[in-house]
């Protein structure tokens, strides 16, 4: 590969030729500006056109085998130099396979979710502050080596919904401050999105999807036009597959106990189990009490039925900065490392499961009658 045709490691500026011909790298990138520049057929997006024609596109390729160490690497290379490349830039990374079990949409969108999670493990920066990582907020976005992005998923399952149609999986990382000019509300934000999306009802056979939203609007799910289908508009109801907030418990100091709705253990294992590691299902028995002890890992605890009283010091404290909560179905209890706690379950007992970070078990510490320091 020559190395004027890169800008950075891994990554591949348009109308270069750095890949042999014939090859599925060069098949990608022939295949793609041609669908971006073709002046008859007119590509919706305005902005990814015109990033391809400035040159401040950059494209990745993900060989097979381990998808998110590549992906990892290709978006740590990116991000570090993406507000070098102007405010019209995107990431457009090409797969030479993908691992779906299936051809079918539900089965590339759960690959795609578990993908972006295992990604995230190697994400060694912590997510912005200003971003949440809960997909259920509006303020969720995608965020990678502290630079949060849109993401946007193109698959050959796609046919009425053409705009989202590539002949192999890509995937578009579009860094957050590519928006800041045309936000929603600014004359130039409205009159690109009438654009695009007058483009849209042209270039696609499907209808314009109901998942377009604004960000940060109480009503919007970012996540939810990440991956849509082909236009029935049904792949992104419910849940999010994943969760990014377990992204945050090495940087969490403090326990949090956070009220969700109440989740079947169907339901919660599929939510929470990683993709590498297990989780414990746990029952206790009424009045069963688990005496002062931490862990050497940030622990989750999901309460299915039943209760519990769970008593907690702040991080670093002593007896006298202990917190009582009583954690009802639904709850998730929030445990940073070496976070000293007790818990004592109801008079139904408790049901509940225990996730330690990263799939791994726990050491555990006794600290006996942890309270007596008090007295």
């Amino acid at each position: 590969m020559s190395t004027d045709a890169l800008n950075s490691e891994f990554l591949t500026v348009p109308g270069s030729t750095p890949f042999p011909p014939h090859v599925w790298q060069s098949e990608a990138i022939a295949s793609f500006e041609g669908r971006m520049l073709d002046p008859e057929d007119k590509f919706p997006c305005i902005f990814g056109v015109d990033a391809v024609v400035r040159k401040t596109l950059r494209y990745g390729f993900i060989d097979s085998g381990s998808h998110a160490e590549q992906l990892s690497a290709t978006l740590r290379s990116f991000t570090s130099i993406c507000e070098e490349l102007g405010r019209r830039t995107s990431l457009v990374v090409f797969f030479e396979s993908w691992n779906a079990p299936e051809e079918t949409h539900e089965s590339y969108y759960q690959e795609f979710w578990k993908l972006l999670e295992r990604t995230s493990s190697f994400d060694e920066t912590p997510w912005p502050s200003e971003y949440s990582a809960d997909t259920d907020d509006s303020t969720f976005e995608y965020c990678f080596n502290g630079v949060p992005m849109f993401v946007v998923v193109n698959t050959p399952l796609h046919t009425a919904r053409r705009s989202r149609q590539f002949e192999r999986v890509a995937i578009t990382f579009q860094p957050r401050f590519v928006f800041d000019d045309i936000k929603h509300g600014t004359k130039p934000g409205d009159n690109a999105r009438k654009v695009i999306r007058g483009r849209i009802d042209e270039y696609d056979t499907a209808p314009l999807t109901a998942m377009l939203g604004n960000f940060g609007e109480e009503t919007n799910s970012e996540w939810r036009q990440y991956y849509l289908d082909d236009g029935q508009d049904v792949i992104a109801r419910g849940k999010c597959p994943i969760s990014f907030v377990t992204r945050k418990e090495s940087e969490m100091t403090e326990t949090m106990i956070i009220q969700e709705p109440e989740l079947g253990i169907a339901e919660a294992a599929a939510k929470f189990l990683p993709t590498q590691g297990g989780i414990e299902l746990q029952r206790d028995a009424p009045g069963k009490v688990h005496s002062w002890h931490s862990h050497s890992v940030h622990e989750t605890l999901v309460v299915l039925s039943g209760y519990m009283v769970v008593e907690y010091a702040a991080h670093g404290g002593g007896p006298e900065t202990v917190t009582e909560d009583k954690a009802t179905a639904g709850t998730r209890i929030e445990l940073p490392a070496g976070t000293i706690h007790q818990s004592t379950a109801g008079e139904q007992g408790c049901v509940y499961f225990i996730i330690p970070e990263g799939g791994k078990a726990a050491h555990t510490v006794s600290h006996g009658d942890f309270l007596s320091g008090a007295r």
